[in-house]
């Protein structure tokens, strides 16, 4: 109310402040209201990329500012791929959900089911859980058709690959080959690749001219 300025600039953020904002709009033809802008107010931001190992294999977690992101996990004990890219961590640090797994469906598969809690998982679901520290430690587990013990530490901030670090997708010309790669601005890479029905997975690094080294483990 009353901000009638180009820009609307909110001071001393608050948990009140979150919410819908809109913009209207009158003259003498009539009223218009725009689209609404969200505002989240997160009590803390995980944001960053996560490495580490479960079930002989090893997994990555991407974060991103607003809490939300993207888990990309191979377990090499049954070489399967797990992807999940709608992960949401909670205010306390706190993540649950079921990824797709790399024998049933293609990795850029936007059907992801996630935020499932056992109560109403299916059977034969893996259901990762767990929970990330303030200091950048992350601890879970994976239940169901597979039993997985998670742990990680968050990467470096900075590093040789600052400027190219997040998360990347990929195809290949006259291929169906899929890759889903995760970056850190360390340096530290993890990549899941699919080709029809063949998964396959690996860590590597990445260089401060942005090349890529993996080795997968198939």
């Amino acid at each position: 109310t009353g901000a009638t300025g180009a820009t609307l600039a909110l001071a001393n953020i608050t948990a009140g402040s979150a919410g819908t904002y809109t913009v209207v709009a009158t003259n003498s033809v009539g009223v218009a209201t725009s689209a609404g802008a969200g505002l989240t107010v997160l009590r803390h931001s995980f944001a960053g990329a996560y490495y580490g190992a479960l079930g002989g294999g090893s997994f990555a977690l991407q974060i991103r500012d607003d809490n939300t992101g993207v888990f990309l996990a191979y377990a090499a004990n049954s070489r399967t791929v797990f992807v999940s890219r709608a992960v949401t961590v909670d205010d306390n640090g706190r993540f649950s959900f079921v990824p797709v797994l790399g024998t049933t469906a293609p990795l850029t598969s936007a059907a992801v089911r996630d935020g499932v809690t056992p109560g109403v998982a299916a059977a034969g679901d893996v259901i990762f859980a767990g929970t990330i520290s303030d200091a950048g430690g992350l601890t879970g587990t994976a239940s169901g058709g597979e039993t997985f013990v998670l742990q990680a530490t968050k990467a470096s901030e900075t590093g040789a690959a600052a400027t190219v670090a997040g998360l990347y997708q990929a195809s290949a010309g006259g291929s169906s080959a899929e890759t889903l790669a995760i970056v850190s601005p360390a340096g530290q890479a993890f990549v899941v690749t699919q080709k029809g029905a063949a998964f396959d997975a690996g860590t590597g690094t990445v260089d401060s001219a942005g090349r890529l080294i993996v080795t997968t483990a198939a």
